[in-house]
């Protein structure tokens, strides 16, 4: 019973690295895309 709520916590951390990767390697072209979309809305 000890062993499933550490390998959650273990997958949630995995989980949550996964994302910051993800947005530290997609974090410039969102940013792109949000400025891109703000310099279309304003013109």
């Amino acid at each position: 019973m000890n062993e499933i709520p550490l390998y959650l916590a273990g997958f949630k951390q995995w989980t949550w690295l996964l994302l910051i990767f993800i947005y530290q390697s997609t974090g410039e072209l969102i940013k792109t895309l949000l400025i891109s979309r703000l310099y279309c809305l304003v013109m």
